[in-house]
């Protein structure tokens, strides 16, 4: 399997019209087609086939906005054909959504029932528009995004009509109709903006025809979004037409009167109420999109997420280890794309009780199916993990009780070489917690600050460098890359200094995340020269000891011979991670500090309830230690002092890391306000490792809700 995924930015570019203009929303559809060409965004809107003289303006793949009096007489309770025609093709409506406070609207129907006029409540044409939700998304046209911006005051705006009369800004004056129904354009400015309007009015035509509205049509008239033109980009502006009359009272009389001011209603006093519709029919939606998946065979769980911050309306796709992408409809039925080197399809499938139980992965070479993980008691995660061979340890604590705590598969191929709860594992980058708490207890001694810049602690930092602080390595914000070199290549104190510093930043300090284990390693020396022990012993000293965990470290703990697990890879035995190239402090500076701390899972159990109690470091510093200083995973996660942190500000805070290395894999999941710690730890690498915490969360935070 191959998923290479990369970030998508999308720069939607709209073909360029004139300043602004306006299409109306009784626009004969026939007439209107023949113009469609310079406007594919709006459409026409037919009932059970026939013409219904509005049109709609597309402002999202699966939505359309036009005037509520276009739409509030349709009756769907009677199942007609409810169509709206874009770019030659039919699309079937959903659902219409007329804002709340439209107010009343009747129709007035000749003696054979014919509609041949509607009567509104004038005082509430601020809120004459409708949500038309399509049945499908249209694929072909770029939809027009919504406008707010105020500075449209003297453009020019271009009026779509089809009516009776017309003048334009320049006052042409016509006594007579022409061509009734004829499609045309006529040119204004726009005159004033506020919270409720757009407006504009037109120059007095010296005529006996006054009570016609000059411009774009004759009386009735009315619908429409403006469009605005800015910055190369169309936005819609208003959605509806109404003229009031200036110097007399009157309940209702038709719109077009000279002395009356036409008036588009501007999206900015609806525009809340359009993006709540809109997101929570998403929400809706996306629901039963969202949520895990697993790709069995190799271990690989997929996650399709929605964003709070984002108000859960657009839906991602992330598997591990890999970039974020955003999930675009295709078209198809539940069927979503994104883009890498080349073109991947995501299908969903198998609907039942709202959510979907699969999904396939359509790669250009192969296609993969993924299940969707349910929540599984411990019995069953114990019986799963026995079927697939797992290798190592798994505890599971929750308010200092053991809920579970088992050994599967061997640590090496001796005779006596089974795993066993007590067998010392390399936890790799789980190590990097170890190095942000020493960093805490020398700043709690008032030996150093995060604030403090590398420059202080080193010699010939190069410029690019200098300003680098702390807190910007406990964070990965420094633009460090990732490392120098493996894990095991002898290197001195000097040569690892001149490689990093002569090294290129991948961003500037302070801006981005680049997860660095190379800036764990100078956080290791920085811990050396402030406190004038080695790393290990620091640690030793001021962590380990106090919390009695004797079986953690480099070298200090007197492990026996058979305690520490060989890695396996393939099923081949490997060295121990101490029996490899090692000083005799432990791993060189391209592992120290970052990675390499070896461990059994009852110490790393007392580690766990030593942070949930604030005993390793002071309230204050535990506070620093967990708290989500920088976003990474695009507002995803947050990562803390070697922490990554979910969830922040909820009873689900999660605080947890995981390690990876060729040969170990492991996972540490601790959520603090709830007392619960997950431990997982292995002598294999795979993926599928790296699910199980996640597995046994997911069961012990269900079974409190229920």
């Amino acid at each position: 399997m191959k998923i290479k995924l990369t970030l998508l930015f999308f720069i939607i570019t709209l073909s360029t019209t004139t300043l602004s203009m306006v299409v109306r929303h009784d626009v004969d559809p026939d007439l209107y087609l023949a113009n469609e060409s310079e406007y594919p965004a709006v459409f026409p809107v037919r009932i059970n086939g026939k013409r219904k003289e509005c049109v709609a303006t597309l402002i999202g793949p699966k939505w359309a906005i036009t005037a509520g009096h276009c739409t509030v007489l349709v009756d769907l309770s009677n199942k007609e054909p409810y169509q709206v025609l874009i770019n030659k093709k039919h699309y079937d409506v959903k659902s219409v959504h007329i804002h709340p406070e439209f107010g009343e609207v009747k129709g007035v129907r000749d003696e054979n029932g014919k509609l041949i006029d509607i009567i509104m409540n004038p005082k509430n044409m601020s809120y004459d528009v409708a949500l038309i939700e399509l049945g499908k998304a249209v694929d072909d046209v770029k939809p027009i995004d919504l406008y707010t911006k105020k500075d449209e005051i003297n453009k020019e705006i271009l009026m779509l009509g089809w009516g009776d009369y017309a003048n334009g800004k320049n006052g042409t004056v016509r006594d007579e109709a022409i061509n009734d129904g004829q499609f045309r354009k006529a040119y204004n400015l726009i005159e004033g903006i506020d919270d409720n309007y757009l407006t504009f009015s037109f120059d007095y035509p010296n005529s006996a025809n006054t009570h016609k509205l000059e411009g774009v049509n004759g009386p009735g008239d009315s619908g429409g979004p403006a469009l605005i033109e800015k910055d190369n980009k169309t936005y819609i502006a208003g959605v509806s037409s109404r003229g009031y009359y200036l110097n007399e009272d009157a309940d209702y009389v038709a719109e077009g009167k000279y002395g009356w001011v036409e008036n588009y209603v501007r999206i900015c006093t609806t525009i809340s109420w359009l993006r709540k519709v809109m997101n929570q029919n998403a929400i809706r939606t996306l629901k039963k999109y969202a949520g895990d998946y697993m790709f069995e065979p190799a271990g690989v769980v997929i996650n399709i997420y929605t964003k709070a911050k984002e108000n859960d309306t657009k839906l991602y796709f992330r598997a591990f280890g890999e970039g974020e992408s955003e999930l675009i409809v295709t078209g198809e039925k539940n069927t979503f794309s994104f883009k890498t080197e080349e073109e991947i399809k995501v299908e969903f499938k198998n609907l039942e009780n709202g959510v979907f139980k699969e999904l396939n992965l359509i790669q250009p070479d192969e296609t993969i199916n993924a299940i969707r993980m349910e929540t599984e008691d411990l019995t069953t995660i114990d019986k799963k993990l026995i079927k697939r061979g797992f290798s190592g340890v798994v505890l599971v604590t929750q308010n200092d009780k053991i809920l579970f705590n088992k050994a599967y598969g061997r640590k090496n191929s001796k005779e006596n070489g089974l795993n066993g709860i007590n067998t010392v594992f390399d936890i790799c980058s789980i190590t990097k917690q170890f190095t942000g708490a020493g960093i805490l207890k020398l700043s709690m001694q008032n030996k150093l600050s995060i604030n403090d810049k590398l420059s202080k602690y080193f010699d010939t930092v190069p410029n690019d460098k200098k300003n680098i602080t702390i807190h910007q390595l406990l964070t990965h914000s420094s633009g460090l890359t990732a490392g120098i070199g493996d894990d095991y290549d002898t290197i001195t104190e000097e040569e690892f200094l001149k490689q990093v510093f002569k090294s290129k930043l991948i961003s500037t300090a302070g801006e981005e995340f680049h997860y660095s284990n190379m800036g764990y390693s100078l956080l290791a020396l920085i811990i050396e020269k402030t406190s004038g022990m080695d790393y290990e012993t620091f640690l030793n000293i001021t962590l380990f000891k106090p919390l009695k965990m004797k079986n953690t470290g480099y070298v200090i703990p007197d492990w026996k011979t058979n305690e520490v697990a060989n890695g396996f890879l393939d099923g081949v035995e490997a060295k121990k991670p101490n029996e490899e190239n090692w000083s005799k402090q432990g791993p060189y500076l391209n592992l120290k500090g970052n990675g390499g701390i070896l461990t059994r899972a009852s110490d790393l159990l007392l580690w766990s309830q030593s942070i949930i109690d604030s005993t390793v470091l002071d309230e204050e510093s535990t506070s620093k230690y967990l708290y989500p200083h920088f976003e990474y995973n695009n507002g995803n996660a947050h990562y803390g002092y070697g922490w990554s942190i979910q969830n922040n500000n909820s009873e689900a805070k999660l605080v947890h890391h995981s390690g990876g290395s060729d040969l170990f894999s492991s996972d540490l999941w601790i959520y603090p306000e709830k007392g619960i710690t997950v431990l997982v730890l292995s002598n294999t690498f795979d993926l599928y490792v790296l699910s199980i915490a996640k597995r046994i969360s997911n069961f012990l935070l269900e079974k409190q809700t229920t």
